[in-house]
């Protein structure tokens, strides 16, 4: 049998012991602690994943009113949804009630989200239509009783979401990507197609395995032809500034 992290000991006070011990070894691969403790995923997942903008899908994909997609994140279940005004929402897919998935399909056309556990309806925006019976109860708003809102931003086309309602602006010190990204008219493109990927480890290593091209001369022989660590301020700079000057070119 394999044993995982939390097989052994996944306690508070082995995180703080194996975050002390890897302030002492910089420059080093992470403790194999970190991939697979259950206590560091959930901290990451809090601290990390639902505190950043995260690309959710291109507005183009749900492109009519009612149109909706589910997003999965971690354990959770976020709505993507465009209103009978054309406006786009994201929400918790929970009902406020005792929740309850609000929406099982991945993706379709609904004119409400209605639960299907005690029947309270939702509108495409999240806010609450009608909660059976509940008229009953002296002390019970509809309006404090709508789906969990979260922020969604339309940037040029494409959706981004934060669950953390206190987060900072989408772009903030990266708004100066407007004009090289206008050139681009992302707004108007299509999604031609997905894929999805399982892939059975942990999302770091992916991640790290992403920002780092150091392999890429032994697993990527060919694109290690077009691209090189060499040189690489050299090299790449022209390219950048060409292709800045080509978008204020077009972008005025």
């Amino acid at each position: 049998m394999t044993l995982i992290a939390t097989d052994v000991d996944d306690s508070i006070e082995k995180l703080r012991s194996k975050l002390a011990a890897e302030l002492t070894r910089p420059n080093h691969a992470m403790d194999p602690y970190f991939y697979r403790s259950h206590l560091v995923h959930d901290r990451e997942l809090e601290h990390l994943i639902f505190k950043s903008w995260i690309y959710a899908l291109h507005a183009s994909e749900i492109p009519n009113k009612g149109d909706y997609q589910l997003l999965e994140i971690g354990e959770d279940s976020i709505i993507i949804a465009r209103d009978h005004q054309g406006e786009l929402h994201g929400m918790h897919n929970i009902c406020r009630h005792r929740g309850a998935a609000v929406c099982e399909a991945p993706c379709g056309n609904r004119s409400t989200f209605v639960c299907p556990y005690h029947g309270w309806v939702y509108n495409l925006d999240g806010s609450m239509r009608a909660a059976r019976e509940m008229h009953v109860s002296t002390d019970f708003n509809a309006q404090d009783h709508g789906l969990k809102k979260i922020q969604l931003v339309n940037y040029m086309g494409l959706v981004f979401i934060n669950c953390d309602p206190n987060a900072a602006d989408f772009l903030g010190p990266l708004s100066n990507l407007d004009k090289p990204l206008g050139a681009y008219q992302l707004d108007t493109a299509k999604v031609a197609h997905k894929k999805t990927y399982h892939i059975p480890a942990n999302w770091k290593l992916v991640l790290e395995n992403y920002l780092e091209c150091y392999h890429c001369a032994t697993s990527h022989r060919a694109y290690a032809k077009m691209h090189t660590l060499k040189d690489l301020e050299e090299k790449v700079a022209p390219v950048v500034t060409a292709m800045l000057a080509r978008s204020d070119a077009v972008t005025g």
